[in-house]
């Protein structure tokens, strides 16, 4: 009996070993198949749905929480701009259901921008912003049928948040400086149910983003902020006028001094000998 007892636990201790195996050669390849769809996604379609230079430096990703962790995400700008990006990031993190991955619509249940730093330039009566944007909707191509799957899968955005991001205005009549501001956070919820191919989906993202920049809150502060440049400005030619003349010479004053010293000057030349 002892035998027997002894041979079903080894049988056991064998299945259990195989089947610890068996999860973890699977969760490695799970995490590599993620991280290769991440990349590639950014890296690739990212560019191709903008427009613009986009990238990432690393991906991580843990299996028991389906959570990805993009690394140094770099948004460039379109032609016809000057600043050298539209947006940069220390990190995003995206929550996946991994269910989903086998099947035609891929669920992201968050994506999260922690401290954005976010370049918008204004350039005649366009912006970088809007430019994307557009760029993002005319991409249509990426939900055509094609001969690679990873290209014909859906995908259903749940939530979008971004915290602590800041907001620097560039354009022309600011002579070279940028003003800036706090972006406040925000949390885009997205009720429907249906996915939708890349471009609509990271294009509803991005115009919610865009429509925060160029919020009434943001656009106030910025406003002001670079009224506070235009009047720095004026105090600044002012008191080089206050060193010439004195601090508190009027202009009347001026004219009366000026005229005095040329009286005094005619008086002088006239009673030399």
């Amino acid at each position: 009996m002892e035998e027997k007892s002894s041979k079903r636990k080894r049988k056991w201790l064998i299945l259990l070993g195989a089947g610890i195996t068996a999860f973890c050669l699977l969760a490695a390849f799970a995490m590599v198949y993620l991280d290769s769809i991440i990349t590639k996604a950014v890296n690739h379609y990212g560019p191709k749905l903008t427009k613009t230079d986009v990238r990432i430096e690393d991906v991580r990703v843990s299996l028991l929480t389906g959570e990805a962790k993009l690394k140094d995400f770099y948004l460039g700008n379109p032609g016809g701009f000057r600043s050298a990006q539209a947006m940069m990031a220390e990190s995003i993190i995206i929550r996946i259901d991994e269910k989903s991955l086998a099947e035609s619509t891929v669920i992201i249940d968050t994506i999260e921008i922690t401290g954005p730093e976010i370049t918008y330039e204004k350039v005649l009566d366009t912006d970088n912003f809007k430019v994307i944007l557009k760029n993002i909707k005319k991409a249509t191509g990426l939900g055509k049928k094609n001969s690679d799957p990873a290209r014909d899968k859906k995908i259903l955005i749940r939530n979008f948040i971004v915290r602590g991001g800041k907001v620097h205005l560039a354009k022309s009549s600011l002579g070279g400086n940028t003003v800036s501001t706090d972006l406040p956070d925000f949390h885009y919820r997205n009720g429907s149910k249906k996915g939708k191919p890349p471009s609509e989906a990271f294009g509803e993202i991005f115009e919610a983003l865009y429509g925060q920049v160029k919020g009434p809150v943001v656009t106030a502060a910025l406003d002001q902020s670079a009224r506070d440049i235009g009047n720095g400005t004026t105090r600044g030619f002012k008191s080089l006028v206050s060193s010439i003349w004195g601090p508190s010479t009027t202009k009347a004053e001026k004219t009366a001094a000026s005229s005095n010293q040329a009286s005094l000057s005619q008086s002088s030349a006239a009673g030399d000998p």
